[in-house]
């Protein structure tokens, strides 16, 4: 039985199809699990040392021996910290806990996937095509030399930008950003936490300064932040919003491209409750969504701006950076920073500034590698759901 759990004990049963777990792939194993245990999918963070909560799903009768905590539906990456207070709460009863974007090493009882996965299913789903389409291709140069989008303009994302713009460097990617003068407070504060002086530079800035095109499927369609996040497709009818978690990306972004940019979830002060609590240690998690998982699945080398040894641990899942593309992964070793930025704007300025035929052969040589991370991340993925329902 799937049940919602909020953090007042308020109970809600749903048919096992009408959620997100009908798309997860393998999910016929899940079929014994569930005939002798209980999802439980918390509406947010508070039930973890809610008292109550924890109390009400020891004594009740609805819930068996066996439980899976799903952090997954409800978006909510789960720290170290929760992490060890899940396993000490419930130490008298089977649990499994799946979280997105954290994969948490080593971690037993946890499993990692994420809930926009849904996005890559077309890719995988065809994936004999796209690998047939990635050789066709060679023969072509690409429009563009590199792809970078964001839909939340977090501080060392306006950083990258400004560095890009300074030295001319725009004109050569294809850039999806939305409005900067319109991120809401919420934003801002969450961007800027522990950095309250990046707030005042944020708000200093001005779209005109950067005069991005309407490219890609980043269009500003209103001045309104939270309508700015999302792209509009057509129906064949009418514009409508996107749907991030099912797959409304263009998947040709990529094909048009030949590195992706970009900064995972957190870096400065916004993070996960390890951040929060200062108690994470090195080696215990790495922080992947579905930002790092579209150049993987799409077949482009990818430069990620985020925590220390992000790199190091991609290669412990068996995906390879031996290509020219990673020659130089000094950034990695470096702890969250603002000297990061510049040295991972470094390594990417040099391929952004180099010739188009030349990178076009340095990613030629790369195409064994890429098609190996695509594969190999599926069989990760796949592997771990296979896991948890055993």
């Amino acid at each position: 039985m799937i049940k919602f759990l909020t953090s007042n004990t308020e109970l809600n049963e749903y048919q096992f199809s009408d959620f997100a777990y009908s798309d997860w792939h393998f999910i016929n194993l899940s079929n014994n699990y569930f005939d002798n245990g209980d999802v439980i999918i918390p509406s947010d963070a508070d039930f973890l040392t809610n008292d109550a909560c924890i109390e009400y799903i020891h004594s009740s009768g609805q819930f068996g021996r066996n439980i899976i905590f799903d952090f997954v539906s409800s978006d909510y990456p789960l720290s170290i910290t929760h992490y060890n207070l899940l396993k000490d709460k419930f130490k008298t009863k089977n649990i499994k806990i799946v979280t997105p974007n954290i994969y948490l090493f080593g971690k037993e009882f946890s499993y990692w996937y994420d809930p926009k996965i849904g996005q890559m299913d077309y890719i995988y789903d065809n994936t004999k095509i796209f690998d047939e389409l990635l050789i066709q291709q060679h023969k072509f140069l690409r429009m563009k030399k590199y792809l970078y989008l964001t839909s939340h303009p977090r501080y060392e994302r306006v950083q990258l930008l400004d560095l890009l713009h300074k030295d001319d460097l725009i004109k050569h990617g294809s850039v999806g950003f939305p409005s900067i003068e319109s991120v809401d407070e919420d934003e801002i504060r969450m961007l800027t936490w522990k950095n309250g002086r990046h707030a005042s530079k944020i708000r200093k800035v001005k779209d005109s300064d950067y005069s991005l095109p309407l490219i890609l499927d980043f269009a500003r369609k209103t001045k309104e932040y939270s309508s700015n996040k999302k792209h509009q497709l057509w129906d064949g009818k009418n514009w409508v919003d996107s749907d991030l978690h099912t797959g409304d990306f263009n998947p040709i972004n990529y094909f048009n491209n030949y590195f992706e940019i970009y900064s995972e979830t957190y870096y400065y002060g916004f993070g996960s409750v390890d951040t929060l609590l200062g108690d994470k240690k090195e080696g215990e998690y790495l922080q992947v969504s579905e930002k790092t998982l579209k150049p993987i699945v799409n077949m482009i080398p990818f430069f990620c701006l985020t925590d220390i040894g992000f790199y190091k641990k991609l290669k412990e899942i068996g995906l390879r950076f031996e290509s020219e593309f990673y020659s130089d992964l000094s950034f990695d070793e470096l702890e969250r920073s603002e000297d990061k930025v510049y040295k991972f704007y470094e390594v990417v300025k040099r391929f952004c500034e180099m010739d188009i035929t030349k990178l076009h052969e340095i990613y030629y040589n790369s195409t064994k590698e890429l098609i190996h991370n695509k594969h190999t991340l599926k069989r990760t993925l796949n592997n771990e759901i296979i896991k948890l329902f055993k």
